[in-house]
């Protein structure tokens, strides 16, 4: 059985690249889906809060999205 040796550098520098781009907005798309996890359960953990515990730290129940999300969106 033959063994061939294939390196990435060895492929068309057009090829290599539309690969090159797969890969970057995959890795693109899984930072975005950690991203917005992380802020799903940051709009639960404040919707188990009750509106006294909101108030203390400034946001009213019908505000969390617009919290979570102010860097985001405007408003």
């Amino acid at each position: 059985m033959a063994y061939q040796d294939t390196h990435f550098s060895d492929l068309p520098q057009p090829l290599f690249g539309k690969i090159k781009s797969i890969f970057a907005a995959v890795g693109t798309a899984l930072v975005s889906a950690s991203t917005v996890n992380r802020r799903m359960q940051l709009v639960d953990q404040l919707n188990g809060k009750s509106d006294a515990e909101l108030a203390e730290i400034g946001i009213q129940r019908e505000d969390i999205l617009r919290y979570v999300f102010r860097d985001m969106l405007v408003f």
